[in-house]
């Protein structure tokens, strides 16, 4: 497997979430899994993380899609399920996305489901070492409405 692919097998996934168990356990985590019907693969992975509930009530979101799969809206439907139950079952009044900006497909999701972009970080994350620049895209409660579904569900 090369540098930036992902195993999308449920071992892998696994130990992904083990490295999540913390947020999880004090409800600062939200992990949610997708898999087609009738395939074990998983399809798509989607986390809330950071939770902070008090006055802030916000996370940050997260997704991924294995690549075959990608632009089929498949990560479309997923995260708009999570924001469903993000803004209804945990009540949360802001979710935050941190998107690379060459990272097209994940802006232009964020778009749909109705994130709006606040600004721009330097620095803002270590990936494989390296410190990215990332654009900034919230979505508020008040604020959202539930995307359209999928093409072809």
């Amino acid at each position: 497997m090369g540098e930036g692919e992902r195993d999308y097998s449920f071992d892998a996934f696994r130990q992904r979430v083990e490295g999540k168990i913390e947020e999880l356990c004090h409800g600062a985590g939200y992990p949610v899994v997708f898999r087609l019907k009738g395939e074990s693969p998983i399809a798509v992975t989607v986390f809330l993380s950071g939770i902070i509930r008090g006055p802030f009530q916000s996370c940050y979101i997260g997704w991924s899609c294995e690549g075959s799969l990608e632009g089929k809206g498949y990560a479309r439907e997923a995260v708009g399920e999570v924001l469903v139950r993000a803004f209804t079952t945990l009540s949360l009044h802001r979710v935050e996305a941190n998107i690379v900006p060459e990272n097209a497909r994940s802006i232009a999701l964020a778009k749909a489901c109705g994130f709006r972009y606040e600004g721009f970080s330097p620095s803002y994350l270590c990936i494989r070492g390296h410190w990215r620049e990332h654009q900034h895209w919230v979505l508020l409660n008040e604020a959202y409405d539930r995307p359209d579904p999928a093409p072809g569900a």
